[in-house]
């Protein structure tokens, strides 16, 4: 059984690549692996476990799922506009007084 650390921080072992992410949010670390499907016809699935549940996914699909996560997290990276009535800066200044 050889372990190996990849540049990413990544492991591998036996030839499966493992990422941990941590999610706090989610309840515990996620654990991004590949191994083969049930079938036997050389064909490997890309794993996700988390606290709870197993998602087995096949190539395209993990891809397509890592490209909705970029999107959304380009979406979560930018700054929420905070709308608010036009007096409130002068309540503001008021009170500050």
């Amino acid at each position: 059984m050889a372990i190996a650390l990849t540049e990413s921080g990544h492991t591998i072992e036996d030839g499966i690549e493992t990422a941990v992410i941590d999610a706090r949010f989610a309840g515990g670390p996620l654990i991004v692996a590949t191994e083969p499907l049930i079938y036997d016809d050389g064909r490997v699935a890309v794993t996700v476990d988390g606290p709870g549940f197993r998602l087995a996914l096949f190539a395209h699909e993990a891809r397509d799922l890592s490209a909705a996560l970029a999107l959304a997290a380009d979406t979560a990276d930018r700054p929420a506009t905070i709308r608010r009535h036009s007096d409130v800066d002068e309540r503001l200044q008021e009170l500050n007084e």
